[in-house]
């Protein structure tokens, strides 16, 4: 009889390219940032987040980098509490991020540098850290300043592939010859690439098209882009609801441990993981510009298209991003982003003066939708909007129920959608069904995680979109549906 080997996972050394792996968080062989961080910090229990700021601190450390003649910067940095180790080791540490009160990134939702600096969770001296408002196309450092630079699932947030060319343009100008570049993104298990602004996950190919095209630069250490799929921590995780090792637990011991499903995340019809990986810059070769870069004929024309839309050159990005749409039958993640911008330019064009034609070309892009709850509500939230405003109020209902029932809809997309669907549906008189979907909606993430805290802002919100009457109705019908369920647990 054989003998039944568990699997562990194994820890690679670093510095390597690599997927993100839970297993390797469960290694005693962790840097000195885990040791340094509170037992009892928050995001230990987050760990996707933590195995990728592990990822980068050890690096780092492997690599001495952490000097006190060193100058860091990161890109995107937020609050991180990478700041604040590298601080302690670093003469000089620069974070830079869109930072404001309302910024459009929650983690970079500072109102002055002193709360930045007092989030810390550790003791750092104050003086060695700059903080500053830039894009990570523009840090404003000085050329070949910098000794490495690290950033922590940022510098996916661009419109487009062209502009992540510029990032890396970026750290090539600022980075000492002989400097690194210690980086984790987003990359697309499920084979084709997620390019929705702000997410542009990578695959196979464009990981290659990236290493070819930065001249000066060498990836250190092996490439190994296996995923470890066993392990339950590593599980896709329904983007709106808390992870399980972050909610109270009657076995804290289980609850970290397990940590069911928190580092694989399921966006529109794709699933995405960390990747990371080191650069050295050892030539002043650079990066190789766009047009010239190997990048699939298909996406070079959408992340073109997409420019033009941010541009405002609406013609242009209907032309590139139609024949997208018409000719990517065989990855049905990337007609649905086009088509995603391409309805919106084309509503911007005035295509919507004819509003049946205008409403059957969105029926016509609805039939290629897969059956079942995995939806792309990134792309179907615009036709709901649209069809709405065509006069089609059934189908657009219809529309933003798959939204809301998606795995791969966020939290906050989760109120915004309801708060389109209450306003729609009480507007045409089908207050009743659409009161008890927004309760069974509420229900279910209060019973997955949603604190009273964040509950109540977010119904504050909806409130002021639909009325106090129609929430407080809503909300009646949510504790019910809650009672419901804890007498069924009971029993």
């Amino acid at each position: 009889m054989s003998k039944f080997v568990p699997y562990w996972g194994t820890r690679r050394e670093r510095p390597c390219t690599c997927l993100g792996d839970v297993a390797e968080l469960e290694s005693r062989c962790l840097s000195s940032f885990d040791a340094a961080m509170p037992a009892d910090y928050f995001y230990r229990k987050l760990p996707r987040k933590w195995w990728e700021w592990e990822y980068i601190a050890e690096c780092a450390e492997v690599l001495n980098l952490l000097r006190p003649d060193a100058t860091a910067l990161g890109l995107g940095a937020g609050g991180e509490p990478l700041i604040f180790h590298f601080a302690r080791k670093c003469g000089r540490v620069i974070a830079t991020d869109l930072y404001s009160s309302d910024s459009a990134w929650n983690e970079a939702r500072f109102k002055t540098t002193y709360q930045l600096l007092d989030s810390s969770p550790i003791s750092f001296p104050r003086d060695h850290v700059e903080v500053r408002n830039a894009d990570m196309r523009h840090t404003a450092a000085e050329a070949e300043s910098v000794d490495f630079v690290w950033s922590c699932s940022s510098i996916e947030h661009v419109p487009t592939l062209q502009n992540l060319f510029q990032v890396f343009a970026e750290i090539d100008r600022i980075l000492k010859l002989g400097g690194h570049a210690i980086l984790t993104t987003e990359f697309c298990v499920s084979a084709n690439p997620y390019l929705l602004p702000g997410v542009n996950a990578w695959n196979q190919e464009i990981f290659d098209a990236i290493q070819s095209a930065l001249r000066g630069f060498e990836f250190i250490g092996p490439a190994d882009l296996s995923f470890n799929s066993l392990h339950p921590g590593n599980a896709a995780h329904p983007r709106r609801y808390l992870p399980i090792s972050s909610l109270p637990a009657s076995s804290p011991h289980l609850s970290y441990y397990h940590r069911a499903g928190c580092l694989a995340n399921p966006v529109g019809l794709s699933i995405i993981v960390p990747i990371a990986f080191v650069l050295r810059k050892i030539s002043r070769a650079g990066v190789t510009n766009w047009e010239e870069v190997a990048i699939p004929g298909q996406l070079r024309t959408y992340s073109e298209g997409l420019a033009a839309y941010f541009d405002g050159r609406n013609k242009d990005a209907i032309d590139k991003l139609d024949e997208v749409y018409c000719t990517s039958d065989n990855d049905l993640q990337l007609r649905h982003l086009a088509f995603r911008f391409l309805i919106d330019a084309k509503a911007r064009s005035d295509h919507m003066e004819q509003r049946d034609k205008f409403a059957d070309t969105i029926e016509g892009f609805l039939q290629s939708t897969p059956d079942g709850p995995v939806q792309d509500a990134d792309a179907l939230d615009i036709c709901a909007y649209l069809l709405g405003e065509c006069g089609r109020i059934e189908r657009a209902l219809e529309i933003y129920k798959k939204c809301l029932a998606s795995p791969s809809t966020s939290l906050d997309h989760v109120f915004e959608l309801l708060g389109r669907y209450l306003a729609l549906a009480n507007e045409h008189s089908s207050k009743s069904a659409s009161t008890e979907l927004a309760a069974s909606v509420i229900a279910d993430l209060v019973q997955f995680g949603l604190t009273g805290s964040d509950l109540r802002k977010r119904v504050d919100l909806l409130s002021s979109k639909v009325g106090d009457n129609a929430i407080g109705d809503v909300m009646k019908h949510a504790r019910q549906c809650i009672e419901r369920s804890i007498n069924a647990i009971a029993l």
